[in-house]
């Protein structure tokens, strides 16, 4: 798929030389806060980076795209990713996105998802669109709102000692 162009972002396929890049977003402690694994070491950053890499990204399969800035150089600040047939309701899209801490507070995330969103309502016309957010990270839960989202259920993650919130939006009213 080619790149996905928004006024501020460029997103498009991750490349191997991003791995660098990439360690500001997933071996950040902070940006890491809420995931299960918390920060990445290098290698497990270039091995995240490599698998992206070989995703095709593509709104119909569902992908990761890394997130870059239009006014700058080709750089990723993070990333935004649609997957198929998430834990939380299997079959429907699930929205993810992490940026760098540089990058917080700009709106860059809500732009990004924003423009995979879209993206996805031109091409199903029909289901949803779900985000998993721990209840602790109110920024995430901002984006999501901010999307149209709406609380729809808690889900437990295998292994976590809380439930996350999962918010939707359908896709048909996005178009």
């Amino acid at each position: 798929m080619p790149a996905i162009e928004t006024a501020r972002l460029v997103l498009r396929r991750f490349v191997a030389a991003d791995a660098a890049a990439m360690r500001a977003v997933l071996g950040d402690a902070d940006v890491m806060a809420f995931s299960e694994d918390g920060a990445l070491s290098h290698g497990r950053v270039a091995a995240w980076v490599a698998q992206a890499a070989g995703e095709r990204a593509e709104i119909a399969s569902g992908g990761c795209w890394a997130v870059t800035l239009r006014a700058g150089p080709d750089v990723p600040i993070g990333y935004a990713s649609l997957r198929h047939g998430g834990p939380c309701l299997p079959g429907e899209l699930e929205l993810g996105y992490r940026l760098a801490k540089g990058s917080w507070g700009r709106g860059y995330a809500t732009e990004a998802a924003a423009a995979l969103l879209s993206a996805a309502s031109s091409q199903a016309r029909s289901g949803w669109a779900i985000a998993a957010i721990d209840p602790g990270n109110a920024p995430s839960i901002r984006v999501a709102e901010r999307l149209g989202m709406a609380l729809v259920r808690t889900y437990q993650p295998e292994g976590y000692d809380h439930p996350d919130l999962v918010y939707a939006v359908s896709l048909a009213r996005r178009s």
